[in-house]
């Protein structure tokens, strides 16, 4: 392999790490804080930071890394539908739990649809892997993400553009590096990115008929 050829390799590997699925959210979260107009006390901010690093980051992996050892789970990809259908089931305990806990804070209102879009987003996917279809989760959760900032913009007549170019450009780097590593074809890529937009479209719908 060429220098330029691993170069590229490992920057995609390094791009799929950093901007996983299970890492999105949480940046979401931390990009809405610091981007919002509203006041926030800052020990609130603290627990909900804290809570959803615990929660949505390190259980999950720890759960993974016990799995993975225990020899249930071929690799960090999930190359098998069952592995891929348990992990999802895992994490829809996970966000429901956190939208939950979301919903008792009124000062984080705007996150009530975003964690419902990926409740819904993650019934989606297992759905898929239940009948051996394999979307992307990197699209799906970046395409979320995106959805979320654009609708948020939009409601709340709250200018973010230069913030959703950003987003928008982190998603164009992601879906080009699962298509580096062939982990997904570009039916898989444009399923993921059709779930995470369409369930936080839906989520905001619900959120603003019935919350």
């Amino acid at each position: 392999m060429s220098v330029k050829k691993k170069i590229c390799q490992k920057t995609a590997e390094f791009i799929s790490i950093v901007f996983h699925p299970i890492f999105i959210p949480f940046y979401t979260v931390i990009a809405y804080l610091y981007l919002s107009p509203r006041y926030f006390i800052f020990q609130n901010i603290k627990y909900l930071v804290l809570y959803l690093l615990i929660v949505s980051i390190i259980i999950p992996l720890l759960f993974f890394a016990i799995m993975y050892l225990a020899n249930f789970f071929s690799g960090f990809d999930l190359k098998t539908p069952i592995e891929r259908l348990f992990i999802t089931i895992i994490l829809l305990v996970v966000y429901v739990n956190i939208f939950r806990k979301i919903l008792n804070y009124s000062d984080y209102i705007e996150l009530h649809p975003f964690f419902l879009g990926i409740i819904l987003s993650l019934f989606s996917f297992a759905l898929y892997n239940y009948f051996q279809q394999k979307p992307s989760m990197h699209t799906m959760a970046i395409s979320g993400s995106l959805t979320f900032f654009i609708i948020w913009s939009y409601y709340s007549n709250y200018n973010i553009l230069v913030f959703i170019s950003i987003f928008f450009l982190l998603a164009s780097l992601i879906i080009s590096s699962r298509l580096y590593l062939k982990a997904h074809c570009w039916n898989e890529i444009i399923r993921g990115l059709l779930i995470g937009m369409l369930m936080q479209l839906f989520a905001f719908f619900i959120a603003y008929e019935y919350f």
